[in-house]
C-alpha cells in the first residue's frame, strides 16, 4: 500500500468531483503531522 502524497491526493480529489460524489472519507491520518493532506482535501471540495 502507498503513502498518499499531494499529487495523489488531488487526483483522488478530482476523482470524486469529476463523478459528482458527495464527499471523501480517511480511514487514518496519524502520517499526516502538519495536516497538508487534510488541508488539500478540504480545500478541494470545499464550494
Amino acid at each position: 500500500m502507498a503513502t498518499p502524497d499531494e499529487q495523489s491526493i488531488q487526483a483522488q480529489i478530482d476523482y470524486i468531483k469529476s463523478k459528482g460524489l458527495g464527499g471523501a472519507m480517511t480511514w487514518e491520518v496519524t502520517g499526516d503531522r502538519n495536516k497538508t493532506l487534510q488541508m488539500i482535501v478540504k480545500q478541494g471540495l470545499l464550494p
